[in-house]
């Protein structure tokens, strides 16, 4: 039994894990083309500042460090950005067109996960929010090499692809250690300023946890090593973007499986009880614990090749007249007990009447027919069911033939039993 209990929980339980398995496969590619398209809403975004940049009005700038609510055209802006300048001369008025793209990116992700919107020039840097310039502290020296390393130095448009946009990505240890997204601005076939989104990379961490709670998933930004692990194909990610993976918590689905295993096996135990009792109260008389006759007709009417015995009580309503009716139904309880311990794996024991009984013995011959019902005559005979009254029992005994359905067997039994009561009761008659 307990061998039977533990191999249903472990196949139940592994059916349930490949369940949660393969939900988990489906809902993967959502988040990946979820996650794709969350950068190509940021890379539109950041396409339309080129426009922007081309159509701004240019102003002489002296050398120094200011912020943009001294200006009159980014009034809006507060204290929000700036910009630095290490050579005197004309430069773009930047405020208004960074403070917009600020705010398309703050409908498409939580605000603190901007890091900074920044145009880097060989002798300008203009970053949103003001306070990462101020920290920066940057020369003509390191502005020149800012705008270098990202391969813009002396370069010319034709090394790019319609001015296209490069995202920059670092990973580590289940994180993303930063996202850029680099717009070269070309004017003249020569790459005047570069614009650089910077996003926090705990962003996605964030973005697959609110998935995760969302869709009942598990899964995690994970290394390239995970077992089962899906790839996030970043779009314009150059060439030395660190490849990045997400992948399932197996431990979590291992939960998550035992979990419902055990949730399963309560609902199972409570299915089972409560098919027990109602199953028992409707095919099962509650006083003798046999078939009820109406499920006969239900379940039993087509049965073949069956030995077939019917019996009643000898002088019941004697008993009911001299004991009554309450002992009656104690001697109807009592032979119902009797005629269930005594019988076999395939036998089938139904209440016929008040205080008749139908046995059927499937595949049964006249001599194994006779001995049965001779035990049970004896059976009953010899228990003490009355104190100061034997009580016995008069059997009619047939086997159903070929061809034949059940209820003519049936009624050529109850000719049995009666021939049995005319010739004395107590005893058992085969036709």
């Amino acid at each position: 039994m307990k061998r039977k209990f533990f191999t249903r929980i472990l196949a139940v339980h592994f059916v349930f894990f490949l369940l949660v398995l393969s939900f988990h496969y489906i809902k993967a590619n959502t988040l990946k083309y979820k996650i794709v398209n969350k950068y190509e809403s940021m890379i539109s975004i950041t396409r339309n500042f080129h426009h922007r940049y081309l159509n701004t009005e240019y102003v002489l700038r002296s050398v120094g460090l200011f912020a943009y609510q001294n200006e009159k055209d980014s009034k809006h802006l507060d204290n929000n950005g700036g910009a630095m300048f290490n050579k005197e001369g004309f430069y773009p008025i930047l405020s208004k067109d960074l403070y917009v793209i600020y705010t398309q990116l703050r409908k498409r992700l939580p605000e603190k996960y901007i890091n900074s919107l920044e145009v880097y020039m060989p002798s300008a840097h203009y970053v949103l929010p003001f306070s990462i310039l101020k920290s920066d502290e940057l020369t003509e020296h390191n502005l020149a090499r800012q705008f270098s390393d990202h391969g813009f130095l002396d370069s010319d448009c034709l090394a790019f692809r319609d001015n296209d946009i490069t995202v920059f990505t670092k990973f580590n240890h289940k994180e993303f250690v930063s996202n850029k997204i680099v717009l070269p601005i070309c004017i003249n076939l020569k790459i005047e300023a570069a614009f650089v989104i910077d996003i926090d990379g705990k962003y996605f961490n964030q973005y697959i946890d609110e998935f995760n709670d969302e869709n009942f998933t598990q899964y995690e930004i994970e290394g390239n090593n995970g077992l089962f692990r899906y790839k996030i194909d970043i779009p314009y990610s150059n060439e030395e973007s660190e490849d990045v993976y997400f992948g399932v918590k197996l431990i979590n689905l291992i939960l998550i499986s035992s979990i419902l295993t055990f949730i399963s096996e309560i609902v199972y135990a409570i299915s089972c009880h409560l098919y027990s009792v109602f199953y028992k109260r409707a095919f099962y008389d509650s006083m003798t614990g046999c078939l009820r006759r109406n499920i006969f007709d239900m379940k039993y009417k087509s049965i073949r090749n069956c030995g077939v015995i019917l019996f009643d009580i000898d002088n019941f309503k004697s008993i009911n007249d001299n004991y009554g009716h309450a002992m009656g139904d104690k001697v109807i309880s009592a032979i119902g007990k009797i005629i269930m311990e005594q019988a076999h794996e395939n036998v089938l024991n139904f209440r016929w009447g008040g205080e008749e009984f139908l046995i059927l013995l499937p595949n049964t011959k006249k001599d194994a027919l006779k001995k049965y019902a001779e035990n049970l005559r004896k059976n009953i005979e010899l228990s003490p069911l009355l104190e100061q009254q034997v009580i016995t029992i008069s059997l009619g005994l047939t086997e159903q033939k070929n061809q034949e359905n059940i209820h003519q067997a049936i009624h050529r039994a109850d000719m049995g039993l009666y021939k049995s009561k005319s010739l004395g009761r107590n005893q058992s008659y085969y036709i």
